[in-house]
């Protein structure tokens, strides 16, 4: 049977109000997964940004492949536009004023490039009471204020003027609170920026203090960023202490101690000084007396004259206790200041005796002896050269159990000629991550943490540091492998969070940066939640509108597609829908005609009701 004229004409009608509606439920869709997405491992938004920061050159931080934006007194954040280019000046002679002990301050100009295009927090600043950005460490005394400066972020609306509601700092994990009323607002509408500050001045002891800014937009978002978040050294008073100790013997067939040398650090008023000696297999106890005008310069030095003369003791004893030695002479220092003993736990020395005398040697036939062999280990005592690579297990890790732990590869290549030793390995966990205590495995191996591994905790973060008594020697082309796993807090930042290590090698490194690795680990809400809509591939949008087609067309040449639209035409709802949709349209173009047809409605509507009854 063929569809008639009138049939087909609402047919297309239906199938033109169905493909609305389905266009809308995914318009709908889309928008709300967009609402509700978090940031996700292949989140690339974030990249968009870019910055730089300056830094006070010092020994340990001489280029900025050692250094951190956490080292840097001052930050400048900026977008990149379509070639590339940062728009913010970095520049070392438009660095902010600086107090610095150093008379000539040298300035590292470091490079921020991966770094958020809508950050909220752009600078972090500590300064003296005059204004003045201190780049290098505070004395547990110095009271100084902290002052980070918030722009308007782009993903807020303001709501009456505002893009915030309050601030915070939070100083080694404590929250200090910043109303907005306090903040120092210039500018306005999306140019507004917000500086907020407090004074700090008890640090507790501590010899690094972690801060960083918090702003909490209007619709309860966390604004922060790594331009925000700095590490603050404290000079503690330094401790005195014995550094060093040597000990040189004399050449006779029965030596004698020829002098020894102490290296004693750290001694500011000095009113009486004397060491107190363990001598011979004995360990028998001798004091000096007062020897203050023998410590020129942090060193003391006594010779075989003042050694062996008892007149120099507290007692009737003197080195002569040694000449009863046979194989070696032990000797241990313990250095008193002012009568009170420092560290002195590297202060000691041992020397072997010769095992013959020249009468007992056996007579030489003038010809050189061949050296024995050995199996020593090959060493390069000059140089040494290791590359460092750090991998994580996962791309993003959320804050709760079970999917907040992550697993970390540290290797230690060493691509030298020779065995190279290593003394310690240091790997600063992110802002917000713990250690888990006892995961650590060293070449395969797991290892006790009492035996190998320190923790630190600095703030709201740690740092592990790996390390043995007398350190690992690599092989040439053999590598050190460290493996250990973390947990993420409530505490952790969103976003991209970066892991470093550090490897010391006892000797000079030919290229200290391949001693430094970084890896970044996304932390978000849920690491599985969508990032767009439903219909993300275009596959499936073909799919979907070629079923469509079809099915109106079969509905347009079947006889079921015939009674199935006599009956959506007949139906009340068909009929309510498409007067509502008629009588909006006629309201909007042709007035006079909508309320003719609405009359003409409502009459037959009563009739029909009156019908029915």
């Amino acid at each position: 049977m063929e569809p008639s004229g009138k049939n087909s004409k609402a047919l297309i009608r239906v199938v033109l109000i169905i493909t609305a509606i389905l266009g809308l439920v995914s318009i709908g869709t889309a928008y709300y997964f967009y609402q509700i997405k978090d940031v996700s491992p292949t989140d690339t938004s974030a990249a968009e940004g870019c910055g730089c920061y300056y830094v006070l050159s010092q020994e340990s931080l001489n280029s900025c492949a050692n250094a951190t934006p956490e080292d840097a007194f001052e930050f400048r954040a900026g977008t990149k536009n379509s070639n590339g280019v940062c728009s913010v000046t970095c520049d070392e002679r438009t660095a902010a004023d600086i107090k610095s002990s150093t008379q000539t301050p040298t300035l590292l100009l470091c490079k921020q490039d991966s770094f958020t295009a809508n950050p909220g927090c752009v600078d972090l600043s500590v300064e003296n009471a005059d204004g003045d950005r201190l780049p290098e460490g505070v004395t547990p005394s110095e009271e100084v204020t902290l002052k980070a400066t918030f722009v308007a972020p782009t993903s807020v609306t303001p709501q009456n003027g505002d893009y915030y509601k309050g601030f915070s700092f939070t100083i080694n994990g404590e929250k200090v609170d910043i109303a907005k009323a306090n903040a120092q607002v210039t500018g306005s509408g999306s140019d507004k920026t917000y500086t907020i500050s407090t004074q700090f001045s008890d640090y507790k002891n501590a010899e690094k203090v972690t801060v960083q800014a918090f702003g909490t937009t209007v619709t309860n978002s966390e604004m922060t960023s790594q331009a925000c978040l700095r590490t603050i050294s404290v000079e503690q008073p330094k401790v005195a202490s014995c550094s060093n100790m040597s000990m040189n013997l004399t050449d006779d067939n029965k030596p004698k101690v020829s002098d020894i040398s102490m290296d004693v650090n750290s001694v500011s008023e000095v009113s009486s000084l004397a060491i107190e000696f363990q001598v011979g297999t004995e360990s028998t106890k001798i004091t000096t007396k007062d020897i203050t005008s023998k410590y020129i310069d942090g060193t003391i030095i006594l010779d075989q004259a003042f050694l062996y003369d008892t007149d120099n003791f507290t007692s009737t004893k003197s080195f002569s206790l040694l000449d009863t030695e046979i194989t070696k002479y032990d000797v241990t220092a313990t250095v008193l200041v002012n009568g009170e003993k420092v560290d002195s736990t590297a202060c000691a020395a041992s020397e072997s005796l010769p095992s013959t005398t020249p009468s007992e040697e056996e007579p030489t036939t003038g010809e050189e002896e061949e050296p024995t062999p050995t199996d020593e280990e090959p060493t390069n005592t000059d140089t040494s050269s290791f590359v460092t690579t750090k991998t994580a297990s996962k791309q993003c890790v959320e804050r709760t159990s079970p999917n907040n732990t992550i697993k970390y590869t540290i290797e230690v290549e060493n691509i030298d000629t020779a065995y190279e030793d290593i003394t310690s390995i240091k790997d600063k966990l992110p802002l917000g991550f713990s250690y888990t205590a006892g995961s650590s495995e060293i070449n395969g191996a797991a290892v006790a943490d009492d035996d190998f591994v320190t923790v630190t905790t600095v703030g709201s973060t740690q740092e592990i540091v790996w390390q043995t008594e007398n350190g690992w020697s690599v092989k040439d082309n053999d590598s050190l492998t460290i493996v250990f796993s973390a947990t993420a807090n409530s505490t952790a930042l969103s976003g991209s969070n970066l892991n470093e290590v550090v490897v010391t090698p006892v000797n000079t490194p030919t290229d200290a940066t391949k001693l430094r690795s970084q890896v970044d680990v996304e932390v978000a809400q849920s690491c599985t939640a969508p990032e767009t809509a439903l219909f993300d591939s275009n596959v499936a949008k073909a799919v979907l509108g070629l079923l469509v087609i079809v099915l109106a067309t079969a509905f347009y040449y079947s006889q079921s597609g015939d009674r199935l639209t006599e009956k959506i035409l007949t139906s009340g709802i068909y009929k309510s829908v498409y007067k509502s949709l008629r009588f909006t349209g006629l309201k909007l173009t042709e007035p006079r005609k909508y309320f003719e047809e609405k009359a003409i409605y409502s009459l037959e509507k009563r009739r029909g009701d009156k019908g029915d009854k």
